[in-house]
């Protein structure tokens, strides 16, 4: 048995055999650099040893020497390192064997890389878990059986379980790794680890008292409010509050900075928290003390626009969030400064860069604020690509980009272009569309939307019985993104065995008809249900059936809509039968940025 520290350090051989020399790599130079003076030495085969067909694959795949290239040593070199990074291998050579002449006197050359596999982990282990939940690290844990051997994965693990003990309250715990030796039999011949990760465990630590000195703006109970750590209280069993969390009082810190910064306090300076640990043969308590040095407010003196200016100064200064004589504010400074970029990048300036400069008057207390505006080249907008739809269709998407290929930027545009791709539900939120400059046209920017499908469709279904109906059940499919068209399908049928009741629906939605900005729907049902009221009309049956079309009305977000149905309610044992047409408008306003898990905007 031996520990994590006392491994020795694996070391890379770069060992070349066979039939090359030093002299025949210079032959190989002079070749390189002579074109054809010379006759180079070419790769004919290449040669993966000691691992299997799978990583053999891997390597061939990683690597750059390939089947015909001229022999190269620094590239060799490269390839070693590479096999090495993969961490599967704990020993990487090459070496190089001379073929045969072929018909044209070129010499050619069989490539052989020789690899050592990593001892493989036998078995992954936890000891002496008492205080927390076994299975909530394991599940954390990145280091698994069968794993190859590797240090700093090891180490890794090491601070995943830390982190986790630390996240419930017991920050004193700490994590002895031990690596040992498993002996082979007969299905493993080869050399294997056991790893068991061996926990020294220690009482909760719970947060009693938290004391703030050097505040006048903010008084002390106020400053407990906006803080994420809370002292330990009545109710601390329930909602485990008043547990001590090292990363969250560090956390305190800065949201302690963010509050003084908004209130015009930017020399506001917190000082590392004073912890006092007290100890108990239960639990250990902490005492922490925040000593804060606010500083002087400042107000906002002159706010100017210069450089580039496009247009009027005082109309760029209108939409501005800093005003003069108001709290000098430097998060409404950062938001001011985006502002002014998104007016540029409207006007096509993609590289366009705001500068905010401060002077800051010691004596008054004033904050003079100029941006400085470079515009930069107008930019135009190169290949819009799409990457990570699988089931999805290349023109779904496409049809959502509101600029096209080879107009001018506009940074707005793109911006709901990228909501509109979210606003489809068939990804993975927080789609970026990522833009790229051309090498040799710097003003031609090329848009990538990468994406990574997410699921779109659901399927539910019951059964039941009891003694009036029988057996009973029901079934509801919805797909989203049918068939990649970005059409919705929704069906639900009901039914009982003894029972006249049946029941079912089908809906199909398409939200661009035609490729339109018009979106429409069909739907359908039938249902039969016995009249149990006094009147005594047999089984009712009912029929109804309809579409609905909508479109933007001046604005995206805003859509008109009309639904046009019919009712056909049919009772078998009485001649008053019911037919309904009905048309129904609709004014909708939507602004939430997912169909599904919408996290901004709303919906009337």
């Amino acid at each position: 048995m031996y520990t994590l520290s006392s491994v020795p350090r694996i070391l890379v051989t770069l060992v070349f055999l066979g039939v090359l020399s030093l002299s025949v790599f210079s032959r190989f130079t002079s070749a390189q650099t002579t074109g054809s003076a010379g006759l180079s030495a070419s790769i004919a085969e290449i040669e993966i040893k000691g691992t299997s067909e799978l990583e053999s694959s891997q390597i061939m795949f990683l690597i750059e020497s390939q089947v015909g290239n001229v022999l190269d040593r620094k590239i060799i070199r490269r390839d070693i390192h590479a096999i090495y990074k993969m961490k599967l291998f704990e020993d990487v050579q090459a070496e190089v064997e001379e073929l045969d002449e072929g018909e044209s006197g070129e010499k050619s050359y069989l490539l052989r890389y020789l690899v050592k596999e990593r001892p493989r982990l036998a078995e992954v282990k936890l000891k002496g878990v008492l205080l927390v939940e076994r299975t909530e690290i394991e599940e954390k844990m990145t280091l698994l059986q069968y794993d190859p051997y590797d240090p700093e994965k090891i180490a890794l693990n090491e601070q995943i379980i830390l982190e986790h003990y630390r996240s419930e309250g017991y920050p004193r715990v700490s994590v002895n790794s031990i690596i040992e030796t498993v002996e082979a039999d007969a299905e493993n011949a080869g050399e294997r680890f056991r790893v068991i990760f061996e926990m020294n465990e220690a009482p909760r630590v719970y947060l009693t008292d938290i004391y703030v000195s050097g505040t006048k703006y903010y008084s002390e109970l106020e400053i407990k409010r906006f803080i994420m750590s809370s002292e330990i209280d009545c109710v601390s069993w329930a909602n485990q509050s008043g547990l001590f969390r090292e990363e969250m009082i560090n956390q305190d810190l800065s949201v302690i900075t963010q509050h003084y910064l908004k209130k015009g306090y930017i020399k506001v300076f917190v000082d590392k928290p004073e912890v006092t640990l007290i100890h108990n043969p239960d639990y250990s308590r902490v005492d922490v003390r925040l000593n804060i040095s606010e500083g002087d407010q400042y107000f906002i003196g002159k706010i100017e626009v210069s450089g580039d200016v496009l247009g009027d100064q005082e109309i760029l200064k209108e939409d501005l969030l800093l005003e003069e004589g108001e709290i000098y504010n430097p998060f409404l400074q950062n938001r001011d400064r985006s502002g002014i970029s998104e007016i540029y990048h409207e006007q096509g300036y993609a590289f366009v860069r705001v500068i905010p400069e401060t002077v800051i008057n010691e004596e008054t207390k004033i904050v003079d604020v100029n941006f400085r505006v470079v515009k930069g080249e107008k930019a135009y907008i190169g290949r819009l690509e799409i990457a990570g739809n699988v089931e999805t269709r290349d023109h779904v998407i496409r049809r959502e980009f509101e600029v096209q290929e080879e107009e001018l930027f506009n940074g707005k545009k793109l911006l709901r272009s990228q909501q509109n791709i979210n606003r489809l539900g068939f990804f993975q939120s927080g789609v970026v569309l990522e833009r790229s400059p051309r090498d040799q046209e710097n003003n031609m920017l090329d848009i990538l939307a990468r994406l990574k499908e997410t699921q779109t469709g659901t399927f539910q279904a019951q059964l039941g019985y009891s003694d009036f109906s029988g057996f009973s059940g029901g079934v509801t499919i919805s797909k989203g993104n049918l068939l990649g068209t970005g059409r919705t399908l929704r069906f639900s049928a009901q039914f009982a065995e003894q029972s006249v009741q049946q029941k079912f629906d089908a809906t199909l939605i398409d939200p661009r008809l035609f490729d339109s900005q018009v979106s429409g729907s069909i739907f359908t049902s039938r249902s039969k249900l016995g009249d149990s009221t006094e009147f005594e009309r047999g089984i009712i049956t009912e029929n109804n059936y309809g579409f609905s079309l909508g479109m933007p009305l001046y604005f995206r977000d805003l859509r008109f809509g009309t639904q046009i149905s019919a009712l056909d309610r049919l009772f078998s044992g009485s001649d008053t039968d019911l037919f309904k047409r009905s048309v129904s408008p609709s004014l909708t306003y939507n602004t939430v940025n997912h169909p599904v898990f919408p996290s901004a905007g709303i919906k009337t």
